[in-house]
């Protein structure tokens, strides 16, 4: 029995010898500044105080609290201890408040009082510690006495910051010196200039303090740094702070670059970027940023901001998108960006005229995107040329007309008069900026007269460069390049524009004139549009023109068709076919975030594009549609009439002999379409490519050379090279042909079927034709159309049945096409002037 009894006291103490180490193992030493006090109370019978953790504690750490003097050696044993233990694991930046007389409190942890501490309203202080009172390893201090024989009005104090009273004779006083701790690193004095008393006098000292919120707030070593400062502290001399530590929602949070020293932004909670790190994605109330800092956001990431930006910095940087979810402004220095600005729904970002648009490449360029919100002020927005000597069609995205001297601070532009009319003088003055009449365009393929040049640059009357306007401009290069002729090598430039920008949709009004069937529009936005997305009304064609400044030498025309899947970028102007007046919608909804000129995207179906390239410079291109519907005659605002470029040509030739950039045609077995190829003057090594290609299944396309007398199946990825020399067969009409072989093998679409009849008599005709029509549904359109696409006769159809007689008296020998364009059908007829 007795040895059982040995044996139990033995695993009993084996058992607590056990549980000594381990509460011995879970204890965390602390060191100096690893706790800091956050309030404390004298007045009254509160007494509270509390502190917050620098450092991380394991479940067990035991901290001792004191308000004991210190001698410079030792406590002077005449006041208060506490004991208080953390009962779990606890992170940096816990705050702990503890009630320290009575039976004690703790807002977090165990508390027992060893001896009740009671806070002078004379002055007094409070040690943390490690240890035993006779051996303390000093955490923390704060002092709030004052010891001076009188207190003055005014005066030096008694004391300094590094060692406090600078003696210990009572309870009230305390020493620094020999403590291990360091004013402002972990130990602080605290008292305020003059305070009066309830009592009447005035006093250094203060009967309760308690930390500001700002201190609260950042890094442990940014806590800790501002706790032990005198500045960031309250003071009363009469009532207890309730509560000792300051309750406090945050208000706002730093990026420093690695991390938020408050924790991520909030839609409530305000953000201030300190680094040019990109923090990614993040969601703030206001935001302000930095002097030398800008907020960087990269592709795919977003900030949405609730609120105002304060920019003291370098603005936004990246090509990330900057969403304004509640409105708010712009402040501070110019905010300049490649990103893309959102304004979300029911929001209002005002400007103050401090948001740019900017370009740094013709990739890379600041946008307005997708916004149900609105914008209010100006904004200026640039817009990037790459060196290259050659024609741009330019359009702005302002809402009112603006004058080319918003240009010419930029780049040359030349014009009769020269400097007197606001043009850069040169030796000729020939004009280098024009705008499309169309009262007095034909629609010539070659030299348009409606091309209407600007006679000043001041912006009044026909000189006004207005809203949704295109206009054509040549630029040269830099300031001051190519003005006096010679060989050069253009610089890229730039040039900028300020304004109100258009928002929401925008329904812009498409004008011919009789004698042309096209019109120029511009892209409304600043940013690029999928024009896929475009609402077109009647009587505007299924294709339009852009002027690809980066083909050939100069620059050239090419089509795409409005179903396409094409981006036309900001600053940039496009000629549509039109038969009569009609609108261009332009939603919101259209905006790409993508750069300029063609996405690339699905082929659209039975569609093929060629295109024509040197070893280094693309020339030109041509589209080919395939359409059960179609015709292989050319078509008015069917087929794309092809214009001149300055270069290269390449088209084909409908079966009346016209020149297409677009021919829609059905596909024939065993028939050919043929190629023409106009190089002027440019013996060279050519190469044609297909581009979109889709042809219906059971089919195949060849490339019939018939110079070379060679064959080559056109696939996706196609390539065929040859060379043209000034053997006139080398190039011209008869050179290439397509092939088509094979029936398709899937349904093809059904042939609109219509009752509608169209009867020319005579043709071929002198003097006038009579034009018989017969079932034409509601108003339609009649209108004779050279095969350079020059209207030579309209006139308006009311009725179902009957006929009209036009003169060709003044009409050129030559082919035409005569057309009716009803509500549901399209009737047209060639027609020979003798």
């Amino acid at each position: 029995m007795k040895l059982k009894l040995l044996l139990k006291k033995k695993i009993c103490l084996l058992a607590l010898m056990l549980f000594s180490v381990y509460t011995i193992q879970a204890q965390t030493t602390l060191s100096a500044g690893d706790i800091a006090f956050t309030g404390y109370n004298s007045d009254g019978a509160d007494d509270s105080f509390s502190f917050i953790l620098l450092a991380p504690i394991s479940s067990g750490t035991v901290v001792k609290f004191t308000d004991q003097g210190w001698t410079g050696s030792a406590l002077n044993g005449t006041e208060g201890e506490i004991t208080w233990t953390s009962t779990s694991a606890m992170s940096a930046l816990t705050v702990v408040t503890i009630l320290p007389t009575g039976s004690g409190y703790a807002s977090a942890g165990s508390l027992v009082i060893n001896t009740a501490m009671s806070l002078a309203t004379g002055g007094d202080q409070i040690f943390a510690l490690q240890g035993t009172l006779g051996s303390p390893t000093f955490i923390a201090g704060v002092h709030m006495s004052v010891e001076q024989s009188s207190y003055p009005s005014s005066g030096t104090l008694n004391g300094t910051d590094s060692d406090w009273d600078g003696v210990a004779v009572g309870g009230s006083q305390s020493k620094l010196s020999g403590t291990g701790l360091t004013a402002g690193f972990s130990a602080v004095w605290l008292y305020d200039s003059l305070l009066t008393a309830p009592g009447g006098g005035t006093f250094w000292e203060v009967d309760n303090a308690r930390a500001k919120c700002t201190a609260l707030t950042g890094t442990v070593s940014q806590v800790r740094a501002k706790l032990f400062q005198r500045s960031y502290w309250d003071y009363d001399n009469g009532t207890a702070f309730a509560p000792t530590s300051p309750s406090c929602t945050p208000t706002s949070t730093t990026w420093n670059g690695s991390t938020w020293d408050n924790g991520a932004p909030t839609a409530s909670l305000d953000a201030v970027i300190a680094s040019s790190t990109t923090p990614g994605n993040f969601t703030c109330k206001d935001l302000t940023i930095n002097s030398t800092y800008a907020l960087t956001m990269g592709s795919g990431t977003t900030a949405n901001i609730n609120g105002s930006v304060t920019n003291n910095g370098n603005g936004f940087s990246g090509v990330g998108t900057f969403n304004f979810a509640a409105s708010g402004s712009i402040s501070g220095n110019t905010i300049s960006t490649t990103g893309t600005i959102t304004v979300a729904s029911g929001a209002t970002l005002t400007t103050n005229s401090k948001l740019t648009l900017s370009a740094t490449s013709s990739t890379v360029f600041g946008t307005i995107g997708n916004s149900a919100g609105t914008i209010s002020g100006n904004v200026t927005a640039e817009c990037y040329i790459p060196g290259k000597r050659a024609f741009r069609f330019f359009g702005h995205p302002f809402t009112s007309s603006q004058a080319l001297t918003a240009l010419t601070d930029d780049i040359d532009i030349t014009g009769s008069g020269g400097s007197t009319n606001g043009f850069t003088t040169t030796a000729t003055n020939n004009p280098s900026a024009f705008w499309y009449d169309v009262t007095t365009a034909t629609g010539s393929a070659t030299a348009d007269p409606g091309w209407t040049a600007f006679t000043s640059t001041n912006g009044s009357g026909a000189n006004a460069w207005d809203q949704y306007e295109m206009i054509r401009v040549l630029v040269r290069g830099a300031m001051g390049e190519g003005l006096a002729g010679g060989t050069y090598t253009p610089s890229n430039t730039k040039f900028d524009m300020t304004g109100t920008v258009n928002q929401g949709s925008q329904v812009v009004n498409v004008t011919k004139g009789s004698g042309s069937i096209y019109a120029g529009v511009a892209n409304p936005f600043p940013c690029g549009i999928q024009m896929n997305a475009l609402t077109r009304g009647g009587g505007i064609a299924s294709f339009y023109y852009v002027w690809d400044a980066t083909s050939g030498a100069a620059g050239a025309y090419t089509v795409k068709l409005y179903s396409g899947s094409y981006i036309l970028p900001p600053f940039a102007g496009y000629v549509t076919a039109i038969a009569s007046t009609s609108t261009i919608t332009f939603p919101e909804s259209c905006k790409s975030a993508g750069g300029a000129s063609i996405f690339k995207g699905t082929a659209a179906q039975s569609q093929v594009q060629l295109i024509i390239s040197d070893s280094t410079t693309k020339w030109d291109e041509l589209l080919i549609s395939f359409d059960d519907n179609a015709s292989s005659d050319y078509e008015l605002l069917v087929d794309a009439v092809k214009f001149y470029n300055p270069g290269l040509d390449f088209f084909t030739l409908s079966s009346d002999s016209q020149r297409q950039a677009l021919d829609v045609r059905p596909y024939a077995d065993s028939s050919s379409i043929k190629l023409g190829l106009t190089a002027y003057n440019r013996y060279n090594k050519y190469v044609i490519r297909s581009g979109d290609f889709d042809i219906p299944a059971g089919t195949k396309l060849y490339l019939h050379d018939k110079y070379l007398n060679k064959k080559e199946e056109i696939k996706a990825g196609f390539e065929y090279w040859f060379d043209v020399t000034t053997d006139t067969l080398t190039q011209g009409n008869e050179r290439f042909e397509i092939n088509m072989v094979g029936k398709p093998t899937s349904i093809a679409a059904e042939k609109i079927i219509t009752n509608a009849k169209m009867q020319l008599v005579p043709n071929p005709a002198q003097n006038d034709v009579k034009v018989s029509f017969a079932n034409i549904e509601g108003t339609s359109y009649l209108r004779v159309v050279s095969i350079t696409g020059q209207i030579v006769y309209a006139e308006t159809i009311q009725q179902s049945n009957g006929s009209v007689i036009i003169p060709l008296n003044n009409v050129p020998a030559g082919v035409y096409v005569v057309m009716i364009q009803g509500e549901k059908e399209r009737l047209t007829e060639k027609l020979i002037k003798e």
